[in-house]
């Protein structure tokens, strides 16, 4: 589960990379979206992420 998540947040940072932007704040704004997701990657690294029981005998 952390591995699909953490693959889906790389897409959408690559995803991000190629987006061409005119104007400071346009650039602001896509650099500081790439900057979250980063962060949100480095804090999944170093994480365990447990399902709930119940997602479990679902099959989720």
């Amino acid at each position: 589960m952390k591995d699909e998540i953490m693959q889906r947040l790389i897409a959408a940072v690559n995803a991000l990379n190629t987006i061409p932007v005119s104007g400071k704040q346009n650039l602001a704004n896509l650099s500081g979206s790439i900057n979250v997701i980063e962060e949100v990657l480095g804090m999944l690294d170093g994480a365990d992420i447990v399902q709930k029981a119940a997602e479990k005998a679902k099959g989720k």
